[in-house]
């Protein structure tokens, strides 16, 4: 979605659009009738700045819960007359995902608002694949016939499963349903040919070559294959294409040079970086990665200049750098990035840093981090926030007896009540 709207981050709704623990904090201690309309716009107009990755579904959904948060209101926006208009996943995605949470901690009625989405909405797969994640079977029970009468015309069914996941749902509702049958054995048929007429697939020397001397269409073809092997043959034609290609050939450079960074990088990337190209970009990434205590000048002015600008992978990659690094100078830049980031993502870079670099952080942020929306950052509270907080421990007992939470955040939630209880026993 790259959102850039979000409010301010000391407010508890700006809090929650971003996934922060404070926010999560703040809303279960403030009285729900005055949260539940912030936490509803959060759900159905989705604020993360990049929703193919960051979580929030989990977050909203455990509050949803906790607030008491009719899904008649979520069923609003799914089923309003923008739904056939305006076919967007981020529109309707985080919604569903968001039901599924509900559905995963319990309610039907999140589970009957799915069911009907399938069978109405335009988002119906994803909503499907949500049904299928639950741990009942009745989720999906008797959805198969209903789907296969949504498309009136053989054609349309069988377009309609081109693009379909869940293969051995689809098989059993075929085993009973001669239609879906015959449209799933019409798509295997096209599979199979497609598959026949593949051809060889070209050597590296080949490819690099072409991307370096072949015509236009032929290099960005060349350089694409290139990048998706991720290997350091691509970089001398990647770096070509950025200094004489066009800008589709400049871009394509661009991904294949960070696909195969790695630690040989480092004296080039040193050349790179004082260049006004996308080679700078590279050059980040690499001694964010691989480089040493000699680059932490140019990682904190590539930093600054990002958060300035709003370069939200880069300031990630710099993030990364300074952290791995352990500069205690950027400590300031990367709190201050920690609390107001609308990226999730570029927040959980940024307690994994303040973890390495920051005395403070287990007494503040660390503790905060244990309610995050994202697990990783959650993980990093878990093995950092001080264990003399009561809050802290009764998060870890929270976050052990959680079904519902990622197995690394509950070992390290483990391990570290383990070594709690050790502490006090040693106590006179």
């Amino acid at each position: 979605m790259h959102s850039d709207v979000a409010d301010a981050s000391s407010t508890l709704k700006g809090r929650l659009q971003r996934g922060r623990g404070q926010g999560y904090l703040d809303a279960i201690a403030s009285p729900s009738e005055e949260v539940r309309p912030d936490l509803l716009d959060c759900i159905v107009h989705d604020p993360r700045w990049d929703g193919q990755v960051e979580a929030r579904a989990g977050y909203y959904a455990e509050l949803a819960e906790r607030l008491s948060l009719e899904t008649s209101a979520i069923a609003g926006h799914l089923f309003s007359s923008d739904d056939d208009r305006i076919r967007d996943e981020n529109r309707t995605g985080l919604a569903i995902w968001v039901l599924s949470g509900l559905a995963q901690r319990g309610r039907q009625d999140a589970v009957t608002v799915l069911r009907r989405y399938v069978l109405e909405g335009w988002n119906w797969q994803w909503a499907l694949e949500a049904l299928a994640e639950l741990d009942f079977p009745h989720a999906t029970e008797g959805l198969g016939d209903e789907l296969e009468r949504r498309f009136e015309s053989d054609a349309e069914l069988i377009e309609a499963l081109r693009g379909a996941t869940l293969p051995e749902l689809w098989g059993r509702w075929a085993e009973k349903n001669p239609r879906l049958s015959r449209a799933l054995d019409a798509l295997k048929a096209t599979y199979e040919q497609g598959t026949a007429d593949q051809v060889e697939e070209p050597s590296v020397a080949l490819l690099v070559t072409t991307a370096t001397t072949g015509r236009e269409d032929a290099r960005r073809a060349a350089l694409a294959h290139l990048g998706s092997l991720h290997t350091a043959e691509a970089i001398e034609p990647a770096e070509l294409a950025i200094r004489n290609g066009s800008t589709e050939l400049r871009r394509l450079g661009r991904r294949a040079l960070f696909r195969a960074a790695n630690p040989g990088m480092v004296p080039q990337a040193r050349r790179w970086a004082t260049e006004d190209n996308e080679l700078a970009e590279v050059a980040l990434r690499v001694l964010a990665h691989h480089g040493d205590f000699g680059d932490v000048s140019f990682l904190r002015a590539s930093l600054e200049n990002a958060w300035k600008l709003g370069l939200i992978y880069s300031a990630c990659d710099a993030v990364d750098g300074l952290g791995r690094l352990a500069d205690r100078e950027s400590e300031s830049t990367i709190e201050t990035i920690y609390d107001e980031t609308t990226y999730s993502y570029l927040r959980r870079r940024a307690a994994r840093a303040l973890a390495a670099l920051s005395e403070q952080f287990a007494l503040g942020r660390a503790i905060e981090s244990l309610w995050d929306c994202e697990s990783e950052t959650r993980l990093v509270g878990a093995a950092s926030a001080n264990l003399a907080s009561d809050s802290v421990r009764h998060r870890l007992d929270e976050i052990v007896g959680n079904p519902l939470e990622d197995a690394s955040v509950v070992s390290i939630a483990q391990a570290r009540r383990r070594a709690g209880e050790t502490q006090r026993g040693r106590k006179p």
